[in-house]
């Protein structure tokens, strides 16, 4: 029940409220929420704070008592734990090898389980492994994004819009998949619609609109985002 209101607050962007309603079904065990909660805490939205580090605890608790979401989750967050801060420099971990492996096993896991979330890592995993987006990267990707993973969207909208070469490419469909990410509330996404829209990429030229979507996007925590409606508040 308390899931099912989640999800719709979710579709309507009311999501400080949503996590309420998600909070409430982690307490009666629902694993599923683990997972979105802890994926919801990991990016941010707007009324979210960022929060990688209870993002972990959640997808951990989840992933203890056998959800394949979390697994998912989990592998993602062990992923991108490569790095710590000392002073204002960032060092890698001694451990990142075992950490990867320990990664790439629960992601395998998730998958095969059909996780959309373990359909996602696994496809950064492979993507790291072979220095591209290649193939497999992006059948696994299509697979979370047919789930409607807001981070699989995003992903194939960029490789859409370089085109794999790293040179931009106004083809309208890499906006149709960010729109598609926004619509979630992903931060991102929420950017590179705003983004598209200041630029004229597969879209006409809408500094206006694009005002609207970086106000968003800083809203949900995107620091670059900010300094864009300070650039265009002022023309």
């Amino acid at each position: 029940m308390f899931a099912d209101e989640a999800e719709r607050l979710l579709a309507e962007g009311q999501y400080a409220a949503a996590a309420e309603k998600l909070l409430r079904a982690i307490g009666m065990g629902h694993l599923p929420s683990h997972a979105l909660m802890a994926w919801l805490l990991f990016w941010g939205r707007e009324g979210i704070a960022r929060d990688e580090d209870g993002a972990l605890k959640l997808a951990k608790d989840g992933a203890r008592m056998g959800c394949e979401h979390c697994q998912g989750v989990l592998a993602f967050c062990i992923h991108n734990d490569q790095w710590y801060k000392v002073g204002n420099m960032y060092v890698m971990r001694d451990d990142v090898p075992a950490q990867e492996q320990l990664a790439l096993r629960l992601a395998l896991q998730s998958s095969e389980r059909g996780s959309r979330y373990g359909h996602y890592v696994l496809g950064k995993l492979y993507s790291d492994q072979d220095g591209n987006i290649a193939d497999r990267t992006l059948s696994l990707w299509q697979q979370a994004a047919d789930q409607g993973l807001d981070a699989a969207q995003l992903d194939i909208g960029d490789s859409v819009y370089s085109n794999g070469t790293g040179h931009m490419d106004e083809d309208p469909k890499a906006l149709q998949l960010f729109q598609l990410a926004a619509a979630q509330g992903f931060p991102r996404a929420l950017f590179m619609v705003a983004y598209c829209h200041e630029l004229g990429h597969g879209v006409s030229e809408d500094k206006a609109e694009a005002l609207i979507w970086y106000k968003r996007a800083a809203a949900a925590g995107v620091t670059r985002a900010a300094r864009c409606v300070q650039k265009l508040g002022e023309q």
